[in-house]
């Protein structure tokens, strides 16, 4: 079991506790290395240690609850307006597939909405306390996947929320929208609220779309979603997973994404997919990952690891639009940036002027 596996690391070579904490912050994972520790008794675990990480795990559910209550007073205000809005990824990843709010860490409020309410969602949000956030754009990007708000105190932002549209910017060729999910949406509740949420197999397809498609798996806990969604044992639509992958483009981020959290968590591939996830070539690639993961997710934003996960994005991926389209895209966000001068970037990057309530 995975406890006595670490008690065993423990006891042969005690660990760098600090740099243990902070590679479970840098990877989102802080709930999961606290359970762990808990059920390690005795005096192997410093007693420091175990009330840090289990400080942490009481700080993460406060901040869960606190985007439960950000997020319906935000949905009820916009479905005033007949506006839908459907959370996915952060707390409700953690209520229906950890099992627990506390489980799952995230720092922001991800919902899915229709581009074309954008500018009615603009007209209400200021009625909310919600100010447009970082990156402070005025306007929607119609090429892009997310416009951003938050809550600011003092400069500071004490609550952020991500309206999506598309699952990445639009050269990812990941444009899945709401109204492509129509069918996928089902009623839930939580603390006593009733929502509209995605149903599993909805869960499962933008979790790797998001994850493996925009993030190319930077996060150990990324990789852990697509296993806990797995694991639940709720029923999983395979053939519509399937054939929306497809429609998409992204078949072989499917696989590799089942593949990659077998390798690291030991979940069981989907009978469906247990033949196609021992090609040699989704092997590879899931394996690559793994190394790429090895790396501190601040380390990856040097030259050398995003062209590894910019090769990674384009070869996960089928189409050869869609693929040249990614090789653009990387060129522009990742190669030119270091090639020109700053002083020439204004003819092609984007300005950010930060407002006055958020300094």
């Amino acid at each position: 079991m995975a406890f006595e596996e670490a008690l065993s690391i423990i006891e042969h070579k005690e660990p760098d506790w600090e740099w243990l904490y902070s590679l479970a912050d840098q990877h989102a994972i802080k709930p999961q290395l606290a359970k762990l520790l808990g059920k390690i008794a005795g005096p192997a675990v410093p007693l420091s240690v175990r009330e840090r990480f289990e400080s942490s795990y009481r700080q993460n559910l406060t901040d869960q609850i606190n985007h439960v209550t950000e997020f319906m007073e935000v949905r009820n205000r916009l479905e005033d307006g007949r506006i839908a809005v459907v959370p996915f990824k952060g707390f409700w990843l953690a209520e229906r597939f950890y099992g627990n709010l506390a489980d799952r860490e995230a720092s922001d409020i991800d919902v899915f909405v229709n581009y074309s309410d954008l500018g009615k969602i603009m007209k209400l949000m200021p009625g909310t306390g919600y100010l447009i956030g970082e990156p402070f754009i005025n306007q929607p990007d119609p090429v892009g996947c997310e416009f951003n708000y938050g809550k600011y105190i003092g400069g500071r932002c004490i609550s952020h929320l991500e309206f999506h549209w598309r699952m990445a910017p639009a050269r990812f060729g990941l444009d899945i929208s709401l109204d492509d999910l129509k069918g996928s949406i089902e009623s839930s509740s939580i603390q006593g609220h009733e929502l509209r949420v995605f149903n599993p197999s909805a869960s499962l397809l933008l979790t790797l779309m998001h994850h493996g498609g925009k993030d190319s798996f930077r996060l150990l806990k990324q990789v852990y979603d697509v296993a806990m969604i797995i694991r639940t044992g709720r029923v999983i639509d395979f053939a519509w997973l399937e054939q929306k992958a497809e429609e998409f483009h992204c078949r072989r981020l499917l696989l590799i994404s089942l593949k990659l959290a077998a390798l690291m968590t030991g979940m069981k591939v989907p009978d469906a997919f247990v033949q196609d996830t021992e090609s040699r070539k989704i092997a590879m690639l899931a394996r690559n990952r793994m190394r790429a993961l090895g790396r501190l997710p601040s380390d990856r934003r040097r030259f050398v690891p995003e062209l590894n996960d910019w090769i990674f994005r384009i070869r996960s991926r089928e189409g050869v639009r869609v693929k040249i389209n990614l090789a653009i895209r990387f060129v522009r966000k990742a190669l030119m940036p270091r090639l020109v001068p700053k002083s020439m970037q204004q003819y092609f990057m984007r300005k950010y002027v930060i407002p006055e309530y958020a300094r």
